[in-house]
């Protein structure tokens, strides 16, 4: 029996991955789900030309529990497209509640920051009031 990689697999087997404008692969910083996502990429490159193409999305990241950014770069030599945050007490209020996780929240802003990402806008970083009245001449 052969091993099974049915996300990475079937992309690449239904000739989905080839003919994509981009590939998002999710993994956590964690070991096993990385040895996951490094075996899944190696697939997708049997059928993809480079890694122009393909974005890593770090889900539940938690530089604590697992691999650090910088880390995950060097072990699956892809560059983390995006981090979304593991913010389990949103997340989990915002299910209990029946709405969407707070865009102010970690979660919310990593989300905000893929959207952007993907739809090709710059990433905006909020300044402080006071930090914007720097630049103001009176």
């Amino acid at each position: 029996m052969r091993p099974r990689w049915p996300d990475a697999r079937a992309a690449t087997e239904s000739g989905f991955a080839s003919i994509a404008d981009e590939i998002l692969l999710v993994s956590t910083n964690e070991l096993a789900a990385l040895h996951a996502a490094r075996r899944a990429i190696a697939c997708l490159e049997q059928c993809v030309a480079g890694r122009a193409r393909l974005r890593l999305i770090l889900n539940r990241y938690t530089p604590v529990t697992g691999l650090r950014r910088d880390d995950v770069r060097t072990a699956l030599q892809i560059e983390p497209f995006a981090v979304l945050s593991n913010d389990y007490d949103t997340l989990q209020a915002a299910i209990l509640e029946g709405r969407a996780a707070a865009a102010s929240s970690r979660f919310g802003a990593g989300v905000l920051a893929l959207s952007m990402r993907l739809r090709g806008q710059p990433l905006t970083e909020k300044k402080g009031r006071w930090l914007g009245m720097l630049g103001r001449k009176r």
